[in-house]
């Protein structure tokens, strides 16, 4: 019987979220009997190369089947770069949402080591090398090529987020300027499609997909994460028999 499959990212996008959510998005993809998939947000992002994989991932689900997020909590920066594949969010009233902007943070303990007299000494081939070296002062150069990278990564983040909302390129000083927004003012900045939690989003994937039927879906992290390949697919079936009845989803 077909289903509108449900599933949720909570907490930061690392390695290990990817290996407790991404076996369930495959099953999502691949399988016939998934008519469309709600996404429960919580959380403020995490690593840009884990939301990128995420972000590609809820997109190709879209292309073959709808796909609604809706933020309980926060959905911020990465968090945020994946509900935009959707085709729509949705925010409760209380949510916050956005975000938009890449930060490097490296703890610099040079003087601390002057302090208590202990010398860092650096062997290094190539002159960068040691770019983000916390036991020594960053250079202007230094300093310039970590922003130019940062920037990278920043444009690419917008330009994604750009194109899958349709905002347009002159509202990025509004918007991308890495702070988060009421639900309200993320509708009137083409954010967020509209005010609502579970049962708005969920009605509305009904009347898209057609289906009523709904079957939660959620990632065992301290589970799943131990196992690669055909290992993690027998770990998420395993989590869908404890907690929801049986589901092959390569069927």
């Amino acid at each position: 019987m077909a289903f509108i499959a449900v599933t949720e990212l909570s907490g930061t996008i690392n390695e290990r979220k990817l290996s407790g959510l991404m076996p369930i998005l495959d099953a999502v993809e691949k399988s016939s009997r998934v008519r469309g998939l709600l996404i429960q947000m919580n959380s403020s992002g995490g690593e840009a190369n884990a939301s990128e994989i995420l972000f590609r991932k809820v997109r190709a689900i879209r292309e073959k089947k709808p796909v609604i997020s809706y933020v309980t909590g926060m959905c911020a920066s990465g968090a945020y770069w994946v509900a935009s594949a959707s085709n729509r969010i949705y925010s409760m009233e209380t949510s916050l949402v956005g975000s938009i902007g890449v930060i490097s943070i490296t703890p610099n303990v040079r003087k601390l080591l002057e302090k208590i007299g202990i010398d860092v000494q650096v062997s290094k081939a190539g002159k960068y090398k040691d770019l983000l070296n916390p036991f020594s002062e960053a250079t202007e150069e230094g300093k310039q090529k970590m922003l130019h990278i940062i920037d990278s990564a920043y444009q690419s983040f917008w330009k994604s987020i750009s194109a899958e909302r349709k905002i347009p390129g002159d509202q990025r000083d509004a918007i991308a300027t890495g702070e988060v927004f009421t639900s309200d003012d993320a509708v009137k900045l083409g954010l967020v499609d509209s005010i609502g939690g579970y049962n708005e989003a969920l009605s509305e994937l009904r009347k898209i997909s057609g289906i009523k039927k709904t079957r939660f879906i959620a990632p065992r992290k301290t589970f799943v994460s131990r196992f690669i390949g055909m290992a993690v697919k027998d770990a998420v079936l395993e989590t869908l028999e404890a907690s929801v009845g049986y589901w092959n989803p390569l069927q």
